[in-house]
């Protein structure tokens, strides 16, 4: 879901960086992942002010870095409920 939930209860800001060997393989949906991950790590269900985006490494052209960063946030049961069925 995308938009904004305002009983979302922020907990913690998280970011990820997936850089080193094999980064260039690396996709969005491991940044999501990452990202997921920490949140549950967090006590959160959400994860709400998604960012995304790619940077290339200044040593090498080819060699990119995902990154990714938002808020672990905690949403109502049956705000999620109410909102899955939309």
């Amino acid at each position: 879901m995308e938009g904004v939930v305002p009983e979302a209860r922020h907990l913690k800001n998280i970011s990820v960086v997936l850089s080193g060997f094999g980064a260039q393989l690396k996709t969005l949906d491991d940044v999501k992942h990452r990202l997921a991950s920490d949140a549950r790590h967090a006590g959160a269900n959400a994860v709400v002010n998604f960012t995304y985006g790619q940077k290339a490494s200044w040593w090498a052209g080819d060699h990119v870095k995902w990154q990714g960063a938002g808020v672990a946030a905690q949403i109502p049961t049956e705000v999620v409920n109410r909102l899955a069925r939309r």
